[in-house]
């Protein structure tokens, strides 16, 4: 195989079942660019499909943290996605032989979170951040989500990229503060956690030797309740920022714990928004209408406004 579609292969760089990602040059501008195309012969339908979603998901976004696509192309009728070659490398593969700081952790986390905040701005969910999709440049360490192949249309905020981001946040941690493996079954223990102290800890036997900011940080992106989940990117930036400078300014974070008493800020702001509502419903319906009312509401509301109207009904009773 020396070209697909016009464009000079140089090597293959991953094949899956699904997938083959190749590195190419474009020969009308020696441009180097990697190329996605299917790995089967005859794709069916809806494997046609998955490169199609990937392309109109992608085209219209433009990020310092995403890999531009150049197009979309055919090559013995099978599409090729032609994206920008970075010369970056995997997160993953980026780890097996060299350390992160804890400003640099803090540092990647948001600029993720910057790119979530532009894809909950087109409603789109990721639904795979790990270090395999993570590209990384070795010198500057600037960061790029790539591999949208799991991604749909959502609505902002989606609650599984928040949650991948923290399990990615957790295990760049790991060797910093010598923290054990992140269970499935643990991650339920963050979102007991208590708020509003600096010595939050997994239930049980296990305590986690980490700045309570962090823990905070991590509590509210691991949250599965909805009750304390950031409620959207921004509010994850702000945590994020305000870490990085303690640590610059102080070279610590054993007294940066401004990030802890956030959810409750955003609790007492959506409170004061959703009182008269809850007072207006009060005066006009019977109390059996009244609560069925209140899990209709209870329901559609996320995060802070989920927990502040959750308040409001357990205040009033």
């Amino acid at each position: 195989m020396n070209s697909i579609s016009g464009y000079q292969v140089l090597g293959e760089l991953y094949r899956g079942d699904d997938t083959v990602i190749l590195r190419a040059i474009d020969p009308e501008n020696e441009r180097p660019v990697i190329l996605k195309t299917l790995a089967e012969d005859n794709p069916g339908p809806e494997k046609l499909f998955r490169l199609h979603h990937q392309y109109s998901l992608t085209q219209g976004l433009s990020h310092p943290g995403l890999l531009p696509c150049y197009g979309l192309e055919y090559w013995n009728q099978k599409p090729v996605l032609i994206l920008e070659d970075s010369q970056e490398i995997s997160l993953e593969h980026y780890l097996e032989s060299h350390s992160l700081t804890l400003q640099d952790c803090l540092a990647i986390a948001l600029e993720l979170a910057d790119v979530l905040l532009l894809l909950a701005q087109h409603g789109i969910c990721h639904n795979a951040i790990r270090d395999t999709h993570v590209l990384i440049e070795p010198q500057s360490l600037r960061v790029r989500l790539i591999d949208f192949s799991q991604a749909c249309w959502g609505e902002s905020g989606n609650t599984q990229d928040f949650q991948d981001l923290g399990k990615l946040l957790y295990h760049l941690l790991r060797k910093l503060f010598s923290l054990p493996p992140l269970a499935e079954t643990s991650l339920s223990s963050f979102a007991s956690m208590p708020q509003g102290g600096v010595t939050c800890v997994l239930p049980g036997d296990l305590n986690l030797p980490l700045p309570g900011s962090l823990l905070a940080i991590l509590q509210r992106l691991l949250d599965q309740s909805g009750l304390c989940q950031y409620p959207n990117a921004l509010s994850l930036q702000r945590d994020l920022r305000h870490c990085l400078c303690q640590l610059e300014q102080t070279g610590s974070l054993l007294h940066c714990t401004a990030a802890l008493e956030l959810p409750q800020r955003e609790n007492a702001f959506a409170l004061a928004s959703l009182l008269p509502r809850f007072e207006r419903l009060a005066a006009t319906l019977d109390p059996d209408e009244l609560l069925q009312e209140c899990f209709r509401c209870l329901m559609n509301y996320t995060g802070a406004d989920r927990c502040a109207f959750a308040q409001v009904n357990v205040g009033s009773h």
